[in-house]
């Protein structure tokens, strides 16, 4: 899978000049089979890509870089998973790291919902707290 991957999207010449990066896993086999890609988001293109969603997988990445490449890159986008992080902090100390807004919304709306439960919250029905009709907890 990986070599197809590699073979059709890949654009090897690309490791050349990168400033702004994103990185990301995608599955296959229901979720138990992941490739690491890095596209330039210049172009707009796949760059770099490796089987498993480690920090050691990224890690490749950063090796396969030419000399200064790494230090080149001033952003890189991702999840909140902390392998990339990882990776990145040890490679690219001085890249921006770039969450995607749709993990950063997600985590946002829960710490409001959990906020706002606590402030809701203070009502006692038959022993049971209440927070916008779901139970949360006894009293």
């Amino acid at each position: 899978m990986c070599e197809r991957v590699s073979a059709e999207l890949v654009d090897e010449a690309g490791l050349e000049g990168l400033v702004e990066i994103g990185v990301d896993e995608i599955s296959w086999r229901r979720g138990h089979k992941y490739l690491t890609l890095v596209t330039d988001h210049a172009t707009s293109s796949v760059v770099w890509g490796t089987t498993g969603k480690t920090a050691e997988a990224l890690g490749g990445f950063f090796a396969d870089l030419p000399a200064g490449g790494a230090e080149a890159i001033e952003a890189i986008s991702m999840d909140l998973g902390p392998a990339y992080a990882k990776a990145v902090r040890e490679h690219a100390p001085n890249a921006v790291i770039c969450y995607d807004p749709f993990h950063i919304v997600q985590v946002a709306t829960k710490a409001l919902d959990e906020g706002a439960c606590q402030v809701v919250c203070v009502g006692d029905s038959g022993g049971m707290l209440w927070c916008s009709g779901l139970v949360i907890g006894s009293g």
